[in-house]
């Protein structure tokens, strides 16, 4: 079914199936060979449930097509009918869909911008493990790290609990635990932590932990509060200057 010298990276553009990718599965469809389509073809759709919709969105209208397949000659008495050529019923397709892409494009761009769980789906993630065990209790950190790394908060949250029981306030421990709160959905506990970090300027943790509590406000769409600390972040100098001008230019 598919010609074995097509150049697969016309098939794609910007990430997604091209329109004429998408035509060569509607019509794979159609034919009952979708399995003689070329493996990154067939892996794509499994993992774009966007390019998947298309796909059968098409199929569907291409099915509609072939039921009146027939379309009358009126360019004499004797009325006769004229199969529908099936490259020219694909070759609209894939124009309607260049049209309906740019188009939507436009929209999303123009109409739509990503809201505050997005945007903190998009920019949170753990920060990785850099703690040092200088006047805290080892055992009890190693434990609590191990469980932070393999993304089991709750367990891990039960051993910093453990350090901090005598009143000691350890930045770095608050700092973590202030993630795994966020990480485990639990943002007011995440921002009693976390603001705890921010408010002593002489630890190495004040920097990320003021990131870190940016997202929670994010998530928490408190734009208001997230604009005001990822503003502070712009002008102070870090690795997460970019970071936070792109979040504040998307909340725009």
């Amino acid at each position: 079914m598919q010609n074995k010298n097509i150049d697969i990276k016309r098939l794609f553009q910007n990430g997604h199936l091209s329109a004429e990718g998408i035509a060569m599965w509607a019509d794979a469809l159609i034919d009952k060979c979708e399995n003689e389509l070329a493996d990154e073809l067939k892996e794509h759709v499994d993992q774009c449930p966007g390019c998947k919709k298309q796909i059968l969105e098409l199929y569907g209208n291409l099915k509609e097509i072939e039921k009146h397949n027939l379309i009358p000659d009126t360019s004499s008495d004797n009325s006769k009918v004229i199969p529908i050529n099936k490259k020219f019923v694909y070759g609209i397709a894939a124009f309607i869909i260049i049209l309906l892409s740019v188009a939507a494009i436009v929209y999303f761009t123009n109409g739509t911008k990503p809201d505050n769980q997005q945007l903190f789906a998009e920019y949170f993630e753990p920060y990785p493990d850099v703690i040092t065990t200088k006047g805290i209790n080892e055992d009890l950190l190693s434990a609590g790290m191990y469980y932070y790394n393999i993304a089991k908060y709750d367990s891990a949250v039960m051993f910093y609990d453990k350090i901090l029981e005598n009143g000691t306030q350890k930045p770095e421990v608050l700092f973590y635990k202030g993630i795994c709160f966020l990480a485990l959905g639990k943002e007011e506990d995440a921002i009693l932590n976390l603001s705890k970090v921010v408010s002593d300027n002489n630890n190495p943790y004040n920097k990320p932990a003021t990131w870190y509590l940016a997202l929670v406000y994010l998530k928490m769409g408190e734009s208001k509060n997230a604009k005001r600390i990822l503003s502070n972040i712009i002008n102070s100098n870090t690795v997460y200057d970019k970071k936070a001008s792109a979040i504040l230019h998307k909340l725009r």
